[in-house]
């Protein structure tokens, strides 16, 4: 996502197979999810970037952790 001002808003659940990468902007899932279909890729924020969730299990699941 590339977004130079305001959010992105989910409008529904989203569900992917490559990496989520947030370059600029805000991306809102609201109550929505933003998953991978199976386990693996990555997940990653640049500077400045925000992600808002307003769920209680909705954080983007199936990525891989990286240390």
């Amino acid at each position: 996502m590339n977004k130079s001002s305001g959010a992105a808003s989910l409008t529904g659940n989203v569900t992917m197979t490559g990496n989520l990468t947030l370059s600029s902007g805000t991306l809102a899932l609201g109550t929505f999810t933003a998953n991978r279909t199976a386990s693996g890729g990555t997940m990653q924020m640049a500077s400045g970037t925000s992600l808002t969730v307003d769920g209680t299990s909705n954080f983007p699941s199936y990525f891989l952790r990286t240390p």
